[in-house]
């Protein structure tokens, strides 16, 4: 099993996690388009969990402006995680360049909730352009999600918290369903059926280090 340490950090420490790449790609038919693509991802204490997500992909597509439409179509990087190991359900979070969100938590592809339903406290979304040149040069396009600590304590109970050794789930994403040449990466391979990124028996580890800086 694929396995990421998370750093946790204390507020106003220096931020500087580990990069890692995609490098599992899976349903290829007939062209082939593996862009390079990476994440980074941290957890600050009574604050919330910051996911970073790049991609060296070229004249990405983005046609979905509204939130909850079917981002993945689109040029799209994507977070899936399992912040409990004792509760079955995972959040996805899916976005296109233009920072266009998809989120929604459930056990399985179906039956899933869309995140504004359940709660008024809201992931946040953002490009990252200027982390993205860093990796990759001007080509590249890159997107933030941060998550609240409150939208997890409202989807776990009151009682969730961040904590040295903390084991969580999940795996990251690049795909276009739509795009000019289809294509879909991930961390952790995805090795069982149907085809498909909702698979949560290939999430990798996820696991928190306090960093005292």
């Amino acid at each position: 099993m694929k396995q990421y340490e998370m750093p946790l950090y204390g507020a106003g420490a220096v931020i500087n996690p580990p990069i890692e790449a995609l490098e599992s790609w899976h349903w290829e038919t007939g062209a082939v388009y593996r862009p390079q693509s990476k994440f980074s991802c941290y957890a600050i204490k009574d604050d919330g969990i910051y996911a970073e997500l790049w991609s060296a992909e070229e004249n990405p597509r983005s046609r979905h402006i509204k939130r909850d439409r079917p981002v993945y179509e689109d040029s799209c990087l994507e977070i899936f995680l399992q912040p409990q190991l004792a509760d079955a359900r995972y959040i996805n979070l899916e976005a296109n360049e233009l920072g266009t969100l998809w989120s929604a938590i459930g056990e399985q592809r179906g039956g899933r909730s869309f995140l504004k339903a359940l709660t008024a406290s809201a992931v946040i979304t953002g490009r990252t352009d200027e982390l993205s040149w860093q990796h990759f040069g001007r080509g590249g396009w890159g997107v933030q999600f941060i998550i609240p600590l409150e939208l997890l304590q409202a989807l776990y109970g009151s009682g969730f918290n961040f904590y040295d050794g903390q084991v969580m789930r999940g795996n990251f994403y690049k795909c276009g369903d739509k795009t000019k040449i289809p294509h879909w990466g991930a961390w952790s391979p995805v090795t069982t059926n149907p085809p498909g990124f909702h698979n949560p028996d290939c999430f990798g580890e996820i696991i928190l280090k306090e960093v005292n800086a």
